[in-house]
């Protein structure tokens, strides 16, 4: 029996709009997916995540690495969050239903400790969790296993009884691996479609 509801943030209850913000600070649309590579794909991103450097070494290790381009530095420098995340009104709605419905809830996100200070700040939903493990506190990111088996030991839960719900696939390959029922973020009917038939299942 499903009693716990494992959620993903962005692209899942948080939508993170970066063309907007490139938008906003005049780079052109026509590099908006090279710097979305170069900056936010990149492996100084992840280890930013992973919370073992700072958001300043992060501009550090990027502006040496593409020493040729100034942008570089000035997007990362005016970084705007109010412009980059906003709430998925759906998805919270979803969340706040299977709250009251009983079910417990948990986020476990790859993300780093400026933006999880900004966003508890800033949103509402978080209210709403049961518990929660973020990239940045403990040094891993999905989809490495020990990621979700942290998850599980702080909170005392059984992954046959959670449903987890992510946008990105090897991330729920890799729930499902340790037997968490994963379910992959298209888009919100598609998931509370899904979400229902597990809940159903006697």
């Amino acid at each position: 029996m499903i009693k716990n509801i494992i959620l993903d943030l962005g692209c899942v209850l948080l939508k993170y709009d970066i063309n907007s913000y490139l938008a906003s600070i005049d780079i052109p649309e026509e590099e908006h997916a090279t710097y979305k590579k170069l900056i936010w794909a990149s492996e100084e991103w992840q280890t930013g995540d992973s919370g073992t450097i700072t958001y300043e070494e992060i501009i550090e290790r990027l502006c040496n690495k593409y020493p040729l381009d100034a942008k570089i530095k000035y997007i990362l420098e005016n970084k705007n969050n109010d412009i980059l995340l906003s709430e998925m009104p759906e998805s919270i709605d979803y969340i706040k239903d299977l709250k009251r419905r009983g079910y417990k809830i948990y986020f476990l996100s790859n993300i780093s400790k400026w933006d999880k200070e900004y966003n508890i700040k800033r949103f509402d939903f978080f209210k709403l969790q049961d518990g929660a493990i973020y990239s940045c506190d403990i040094n891993y990111i999905k989809p490495a296993k020990e990621y979700y088996y942290a998850l599980l030991d702080k909170y005392n839960l059984k992954a046959e009884e959670c449903i987890f719900i992510d946008d990105t696939k090897v991330n729920v390959e890799s729930a499902n691996e340790i037997g968490i029922k994963g379910i992959l973020f298209d888009n919100i009917d598609n998931v509370k479609k899904k979400v229902e038939e597990e809940l159903n299942k006697k």
